[in-house]
């Protein structure tokens, strides 16, 4: 099975300035990135984190990269009872 999992992250309200030469000032931007992921079997999960991006509060598009990951999942967690 795959999966497209969508994370957006907003800043509202962040610092002003970089904290150090050449990094990204977090003040009003937009970070995001699609996961994608394949269930390779009912308790494992490859995923891969494609493109990261940020959209800064001066409206520039950044695209920072990937990233793999790996999960590892309990099978048939939905049918566990909440207690």
């Amino acid at each position: 099975m795959i999966n497209l999992t969508w994370h957006n992250n907003y800043t509202p309200s962040g610092h002003p300035t970089s904290a150090a030469p050449g990094t990204i000032v977090p003040n009003h931007s937009l970070n995001g990135v699609p996961e994608w992921a394949y269930g390779v079997t009912d308790w494992f999960e490859a995923g891969l984190y494609l493109p990261l991006y940020i959209i800064t509060g001066e409206e520039a598009v950044l695209l920072n990269g990937f990233k793999l990951c790996a999960l590892f999942v309990e099978p048939d967690a939905a049918r566990r009872r909440f207690i």
